[in-house]
This record gives structure tokens, sequence and C-alpha cells, in this order.
């Protein structure tokens, strides 16, 4: 086991300082196999510059209470890219099948319409053509349930039947081609915070991050069926449920089951990575003594962990501000339309 700390004082408190504490496990390879050894690690390294231009009172910038920034749901997104990248795809064959009728009723009517639509023009039956796109044949105006329709198809039927069209392709790519044992998937984010020391006599923004990163090395490939979700009846059963894709922008249970069908099903091992902190810099003074410093500050939290298996991340609700995207507010309001518009 291998632990320490250093710690470096400036000489003045507006000299450059740092702390460094680890604790972690020796060895570079296992004994047996003499493959590379992975080990648990944490370390916290604190530092702040020299304070320069006026030295008459001191200026902390590196004050951040809380920069605890990863959540259950930075978790499950973070699972399911790496679910994604060890199969190689999004193709889930099950659910296709699943909703296969749904899809061919939706190409028979969208042809039979394109089809009657292009006949009556021919005839030159202009207003027939209007009707059969949705028109009011004698005053050519939408009927708005058309168009939130419309609307919908395209974002929950043409959509998802292209992006599948796509991904069965990238499917047989990755079946034929055989799939790497080890794969990586990371996640991180920023947000603005304030690390100054004394907010009422200056300001020190700060851009905390946090990130996050899983290697996993597989001892076997994934089989078949359960690449392609065919071992996967619960998410089959969800993307069938009416509205369950409403009741994911919100708790993201379709995620979490697609999650559930591969992870606990992988033999090998992971190591996790989890780095938070943030770097900081002096603001603007609100108290002319402070005016004219120049200070930055930095502070990283890394915590690694080994492990020969991975806990699925259960899902969380989400704030319903954030779930709101500009992507999602026009579903709504054509959803809201189909149900309740005349």
């Amino acid at each position: 086991m291998t632990s320490g700390s250093v710690t470096k004082p400036g000489a003045t408190i507006y000299d450059y300082s740092y702390s460094k504490v680890w604790n972690g496990a020796n060895g570079k390879y296992e004994p047996i196999t003499n493959r590379e050894k992975w080990n648990n690690y944490t370390s916290t390294f604190t530092s702040q510059s020299d304070q320069l231009g006026q030295t008459s009172v001191v200026a902390r910038v590196n004050a951040v209470a809380d920069f605890t920034q990863w959540t259950a749901a930075d978790e499950v997104r973070l699972q399911s890219q790496l679910v994604e990248r060890i199969k190689g795809h999004k193709f889930n064959l099950a659910v296709d099948l699943a909703q296969a009728n749904q899809l061919v009723t939706m190409l028979t009517r969208t042809i039979q319409q394109m089809g009657r639509t292009l006949l009556y023009l021919k005839r030159g039956n202009v207003s027939a053509a209007f009707r059969e796109l949705g028109l009011n044949g004698r005053d050519k105006k939408l009927k708005s349930k058309d168009v939130s329709g419309r609307w919908l198809e395209m974002q929950y039927g043409w959509g998802p039947f292209l992006g599948s069209c796509y991904e069965s392709a990238k499917a047989f790519e990755a079946i034929s081609q055989g799939r790497s044992s080890r794969i990586v998937a990371k996640l991180g984010r920023k947000i603005p915070g304030e690390a100054s020391a004394s907010p009422t006599n200056y300001s020190a923004p700060a851009v905390i991050y946090c990130r996050k990163r899983i290697i996993c090395e597989l001892n076997e490939e994934l089989s078949f069926a359960r690449t392609l979700g065919l071992l996967d009846p619960l998410s089959v059963a969800w993307e069938i449920l009416p509205f369950s894709f409403v009741f994911d922008w919100f708790l993201p249970v379709g995620t979490y089951l697609e999650n559930l069908a591969v992870i606990p099903n992988l033999n090998g091992r992971f190591c996790s990575t989890l780095t938070q902190g943030y770097d900081s810099t002096f603001g603007v003074a609100k108290n002319p003594a402070y005016s004219g410093t120049r200070r930055i500050g930095k502070v990283i939290r890394t915590e690694r962990v080994v492990s020969t298996n991975l806990n699925v991340q259960r899902p969380t609700f989400v704030n319903p501000i954030t779930a709101a995207t500009w992507k999602r507010i026009p579903n709504a309001v054509a959803l809201a339309h189909q149900l309740l518009g005349s």
C-alpha cells in the first residue's frame, strides 16, 4: 500500500502553495497473468498561485464549499455509452420485431397517400391532392391535427425507422468483424461556480468539472443474441407501452433496462476513474482594497476503483426544467394537441 502527503506552504500567505494527499495500492503487473495491474487509488491536489498586483490584503480563490457534481443520471448515461461501445451499435432487433406491425402500417399508409396524391395531380385534380395530404380542398388550409400528427409521425416513426436502418448496418459490421476486448467509455461536464473566500469583497469565478472514465477488459465476447437485444424482454415490453417515451423524459427507464440487459452479464474487469475539481481565477474587486489583484487556484480530486463487475445504476427523476429541452418541447406540444385538440 502506498500513501502519503506533500505540502508546500508559501513563504507568506501571498506566495504559491500546494498540497497533495494520496492513497493506493502497489504493483505494476499481476503476479500470475503478468498483465497490467489496476490499483485502487485516491488523491486530492490543491494549489494557489502567487498573488500579484496588490499584497495588502490576501485574496483566496479556492474556497468552493462542495464541488461534487457527479450524479446518478451521469452514471446511467456513462453506463449506456459503455453498453453501446461493447455492442458496437444501438440496434435492438427484438424491439424492432415487436414494433414491425406499426412500421408496416405507417409505410403502407404513406406510400398509398403519396401514390394517390401523385395520381390526383396527374389528372389535374389539385383539390383532391390537397385533401390527400391533409389540406381542405376549398380553403386549402391545413387541419391543425394533421400538422401535429405528421410531426409526431416524423419524430417517432420515420426518425427511429431511419436510425434503426443505420444501426442495423453498424450491428452487421460489428458482428462480422468482431469486437475489441478493451472498451473505454467516458463522460464529463462543466458548470460555473464561485471560489471566492470573501464574496462581498471580490469575486472568483470558477469552472467546476467532473468526468468519469470506465475501462472494460472482457474475457469473452457478448453473445450474439444479447448483442441484438433478443434476450431483453423488459426493453421490448417498455418500448411497446403507450407513451413510454414521454415517461423516459423524466425517468430514463428505457436506458436503465438496456443497461440491465448487458452489464450484469459482462465477464471481465473494470477500472472506473472519477475526477472532480475546479479551476478558478480572481474576478472583480468589489472592495477597492482588492483592486488590481491577480491570482488563480486549482483543486483536483481523483478516485479510481477496480472491480470485476459493475452495479447497474438505477435511474433517478430528471429535473423538469432540464428535461424540457428545445427538441422535446415541440414534441410535447404536438402530443398534447393530438390528445386534447379538437
